[in-house]
């Protein structure tokens, strides 16, 4: 089983709904967290963020499909990079 993390900036709330929906189609869920974070840019320059992390979890390998969305992001955002995880996790369970 594997998490997937997508890190999108919180910029554009209709983005977000997109890459949640793309998801939660796919994979029958998804869930979002809130984040701050620091990262320095290809001018050398330290950039703050407000992201929201958007993950879920599944048993196939959905990287390219993740890939795509970070794509997508990337491309409507106009952001020189996303971030994109992908976890192992020994065991998940929905109780």
């Amino acid at each position: 089983m594997n998490k997937y993390s997508l890190y999108i900036p919180n910029l554009d709330k209709e983005v977000e709904r997109h890459v949640m929906e793309e998801i939660a189609r796919r994979l029958g869920g998804v869930s979002v967290a809130d984040c701050e974070g620091l990262w320095v840019s290809s001018a050398g320059n330290i950039v703050k963020d407000n992201n929201r992390i958007i993950y879920s979890y599944c048993d196939e390998d959905v990287t390219a499909f993740f890939r795509d969305l970070a794509a997508y992001v990337k491309d409507k955002l106009k952001q020189e990079s996303v971030l994109l995880t992908v976890e192992e996790v020994p065991r998940v369970l929905f109780i």
